[in-house]
């Protein structure tokens, strides 16, 4: 919740939108926080069904070798479960190796690409490799304490995650893991801001209530990269 009083509220400029802007920083927060608990999970090994370590790091135009490791991740996925891999996230850091690497660009634009410059993009990695999405988790979180310095951490580290996700969820539908969330008697729908003041200490009170848990449902149908 964030509390703002009256008198700041009142005598912002209009354009300011101060409520709304205090409302959308309770959201931001809620979700960074959503991001950072996946984070931990995906990158957790006892929630995958394999991983590896990379030896040669994809930031190695040489000895990398991106496009292996990716099927190799892949053909876990599908010869253990059947399921065909659907969903490919990448760190911030795994991402700019990935996207830099002449394998990538040769196998995403061809040999002998004449379009000039400019990144590899998620689409088109997404369909070079005939998944259904290309994620790049680039949340980052300050572990520093309250009043100090900001220490700035990247939340996924160097980890690139292969998954199988439903893309419609279902009592016997395989997915690595899913999203619940439930709504509480009273208390509004999730991520919906409810508005009250205090007159007494002359404050305007913004809360976002979020009912929310995470779970892994099929560790098999999933296959982590890290430090790639």
């Amino acid at each position: 919740s964030q509390e703002v009083p009256v008198e700041i509220a009142y005598n912002a400029d209009t354009g300011l939108n101060i409520l709304g802007s205090a409302a959308n920083f309770i959201k931001d927060a809620l979700s960074l926080a959503w991001e950072d608990r996946l984070a931990v999970t995906l990158t957790t090994t006892t929630n995958m069904g394999s991983s590896t370590s990379l030896t040669n790091r994809w930031s190695d135009p040489i000895a990398g070798s991106p496009v292996d490791d990716l099927y190799t991740g892949f053909e876990s996925i599908r010869l253990t479960t059947g399921q065909k891999p659907n969903l490919i996230i990448f760190s911030g850091i795994a991402w700019n190796n990935f996207r830099k690497h002449p394998d990538i660009i040769d196998y995403v634009r061809g040999k002998g690409d004449t379009r000039g410059g400019g990144p590899v993009k998620q689409a088109d990695v997404a369909a070079a490799f005939e998944v259904d999405r290309v994620l790049i988790g680039a949340g980052v979180k300050n572990t520093g304490d309250e009043d100090a310095p900001g220490v700035y951490t990247d939340i996924w580290s160097s980890a690139c995650i292969i998954l199988h996700a439903a893309p419609t969820p279902g009592l016997m539908v395989p997915s690595h893991g899913y999203t619940f969330q439930w709504t509480v008697p009273g208390a509004p729908a999730p991520m919906t801001v409810d508005r009250y003041d205090i007159r007494d200490r002359r404050v305007t009170v913004l809360e976002v209530s979020h009912y929310q848990d995470e779970r892994v449902t099929g560790t098999d149908l999933g296959y982590l990269i890290v430090n790639a």
